[in-house]
Parts: C-alpha cells; sequence; structure tokens
C-alpha cells in the first residue's frame, strides 16, 4: 500500500510532455510504489478539467495560463486544490508532500497551505528570477522565492549549480540534491515517419529542440557550410524550428541553397512521442548551445536522449553537466561555441578515421547504466521523505 501522495505543481499545461515529468514523476515514482502522484498543470488543450490519466500519475488540467490576471487566478485555485488534495489523501491515512517546479506564484501557493501536510520541495530547474520576463516580472519572482522559500524543506534542481542557487532563497530546508534530465523516453505510438527519408545522406546529423534567436543556430549552421566547403557529405535535422524561426534562419548566405541541396532540413516541433521515432534514423546527435551564465546550469534533456537512442553526439562546451556526460561515456566530440570548432568537430565524425559505430555503442552503454531516472529513486525518497510537523 503506498503510504505517501505528491501533489505537483507544473509550470506546465496540459498534456504536460517534459522529461522529468514523464519519466520520474508519472513513472518512475508511482511505478515503484514511492507515492500517489497528482499533477496540476494549466489547461491547455485540455477540454475541461476533469483528472485524467498521465502514465502512471493522475493530472488536473485547472489552472489558467501563467500570465496576467491568470497568474492571480491561479494563486486562488492552487490553495484550494492543495487543500483539497490534501484532506482526501489524508482520509487515505497517507503522508502529503508538495512539489513546486518554479513557478513563483504556486510556491507561495504551497507555503500558505503549508501547516496542513507534511513537507513542501521546490525545484528550480531554470533562472526564471534571472532571465525571464521584464525587469519587474524577475523582481517579483525574487521577491516571492525569498518569501515562499522560507517554508520550504527540500530543494532539488537539474544540476548542482541550479540546485545552490535555489538553495540561496530556502534557508531553512534540510536537504538537497540535484536530478538531472535522464535518457528515458516514452515509447514510440507510431512507426510512421515525418523525415525525408528518401533525401537523407548517411550520416545524419540531428539538432532537436528550441530554435529561438538566443540559441544563435547562425554559429551551427555556419559551420555546416563549412564542412560542406570542405568536401564533407552528410545530412542536418534541424527539428523544433518554428516559421519564424525558420524564416530567420534562410536568411543568412547560402542556407537556402544547402536546402535545396537537401543538405539541411528544417522540421516543425513535434511531440515528444514523436522522437523516439526521428532518433531512430540518425547517427549524430547535436547537442550546442551558446556558453553563457543563463545556460551553465541546464542539464542537457536532448544529449540525454541521444545517447540514450545510441548516438554518436557532437556538444559544447560551458555546460558543466553536458562536459561530463560526453568526456565520461566517450560517446563522442566536445567543440568551442565557433563556427570553425563546430566543423571541425563534423569533419572529425566524417572522418574515415573515426568509428561511429563504437561511439555509439558507448553513447547506449553509458545512457543505459547512468542516464535513467530509475538510479536517482533514493534522491528522489530523500526530498520527499519524512520533517513531519
Amino acid at each position: 500500500m503506498i503510504d505517501t501522495a505528491v501533489i505537483v505543481l507544473l509550470d506546465k499545461a496540459w498534456p504536460p510532455e517534459h522529461s522529468f515529468v514523464d519519466g520520474m514523476l508519472a513513472s518512475v515514482v508511482p511505478q515503484h510504489q514511492i507515492a500517489k502522484v497528482n499533477l496540476i498543470v494549466s489547461k491547455g488543450t485540455a477540454e475541461n478539467a476533469k483528472p485524467k490519466k498521465y502514465f502512471n500519475a493522475t493530472c488536473i488540467p485547472l489552472l489558467y495560463e501563467r500570465r496576467g490576471v491568470g497568474r492571480v487566478i491561479n494563486f486562488f485555485l492552487a490553495v484550494n486544490t492543495i487543500t483539497k488534495l490534501v484532506k482526501h489523501h489524508q482520509k487515505k491515512k497517507r503522508k502529503v508532500v508538495v512539489w513546486v517546479r518554479n513557478e513563483p506564484i504556486y510556491l507561495l501557493s504551497a507555503a500558505i497551505t503549508k501547516g496542513s501536510y507534511c513537507k513542501l520541495v521546490f525545484q528550480s530547474s531554470y533562472p526564471h528570477e534571472r532571465y525571464s520576463g521584464n525587469h519587474v516580472m524577475r523582481f517579483f519572482a525574487r521577491f516571492l522565492y525569498q518569501i515562499a522559500g522560507r517554508n520550504v524543506d527540500s530543494v532539488t534542481g537539474v544540476s548542482p549549480a541550479g540546485t545552490l542557487r535555489a538553495q540561496k532563497y530556502c534557508p531553512n530546508a534540510s536537504y538537497s540534491h540535484y536530478i538531472p534530465l535522464m535518457s528515458d523516453l516514452p515509447v514510440s505510438n507510431t512507426n510512421s515517419s515525418i523525415l525525408p527519408l528518401d533525401e537523407m545522406k548517411k550520416p545524419v546529423f540531428v539538432y532537436i529542440g528550441t530554435h529561438a534567436a538566443k540559441r544563435q543556430q547562425e554559429v551551427i549552421l555556419r559551420g555546416i557550410k563549412k564542412v560542406v566547403q570542405q568536401g564533407g557529405e552528410a545530412t542536418f535535422l534541424f527539428v523544433g524550428a518554428t516559421d519564424e524561426d525558420e524564416e530567420r534562419l534562410v536568411k543568412m548566405s547560402q542556407v537556402q541553397q544547402l536546402i535545396k541541396d537537401k543538405v539541411i532540413h528544417f522540421i516543425r516541433p513535434v511531440s515528444r512521442l514523436a522522437i523516439p521515432n526521428i532518433l531512430s534514423h540518425c547517427d549524430v546527435g547535436l547537442s550546442l548551445v551558446p556558453p553563457n551564465d543563463e545556460n551553465y546550469e541546464m542539464s542537457p534533456t536532448k544529449l540525454a536522449e541521444y545517447m540514450g537512442a545510441g548516438l554518436a553526439v557532437l556538444a559544447s562546451n560551458g555546460v558543466a553537466l553536458q562536459e561530463k556526460f560526453v568526456s565520461d561515456s566517450n560517446s563522442g566530440y566536445l567543440v568551442d561555441w565557433h563556427e570553425d570548432s563546430i566543423a571541425n568537430g563534423i569533419l572529425s565524425l566524417l572522418s574515415p578515421n573515426t568509428s561511429l559505430t563504437e561511439f555509439k555503442e558507448s553513447s547506449k552503454y553509458y545512457a543505459e547504466n547512468f542516464l535513467k531516472y530509475e538510479f536517482f529513486i533514493e534522491q528522489f525518497k530523500a526530498l520527499i521523505s519524512n520533517n513531519e510537523r
């Protein structure tokens, strides 16, 4: 019998597709009988606010979009939902833990209701209080973190650096540990492919993720141009580009020609369920991000997923966990964030002296032995363990 319930307030909308949500909260935790999990999210595409099964968790999409007056309404909705769910689980003799991911309004709601349940966990996956929104929004985020953080019992992040940052807002927290984003991907529900398979020349390099201007994909594209100029032959897939992203990027010199020559393909954003199928047709995963303060503490989600799918990898220096995963696994190359270094890394992977097969095997082995959420069960249990009041 499961004697613990975790009520999770997520900064996500229905469906809350995310590595940690899908892999840990909605799968590993309930499957291993650690706790009953209730996910509270914004309505998103849900037709109603009725509880819905999400993997092995229950998801309730009743919150409003997290902007403007919606944030204010969400404060009261969150307080009311926590109160009702706590009473429900206590009637079933379960200890209740409230887990808040990122959103300061939700953290304040959880802090105000703290007297009714056992433990409050704060998870910070990104420094929103430093980089999200305008100056006023960042100020209020810090302000709310400082107020609500006093009631937090445990702190977690996706990297050591991120966890240390979050700890500063939670002076009374008695335990902290990071849980990185791992390689667990859902089983694909389709055998069809959105890829232009007939136009893809091996090896196939893939980048999956945001193509927002701050990710500076122009640097990667300039590197690819140099590879082609030096005789390198491969296909490069960029998955996740919006119409606006592609419009911006194709303005670069020679990019339109590379698209015409079927060297580069831009593909619109896909669901997580489509990713395994895409990766099954690829050889090398590109985890290339600018090495700035904003990205330093990130956990490279796609890098872990590339490795879990058995791809060789090309990753950029400047992200601590990324450097660790690639160096420890011998799954590919680390390069500097510069078009010449990226081009040299790609050319090295294309060299006849390089065994992509060995890199792929090393990736798969490392992912299966180190990059699974089940390896962080004990840390998760410690985060939600008793400190009852």
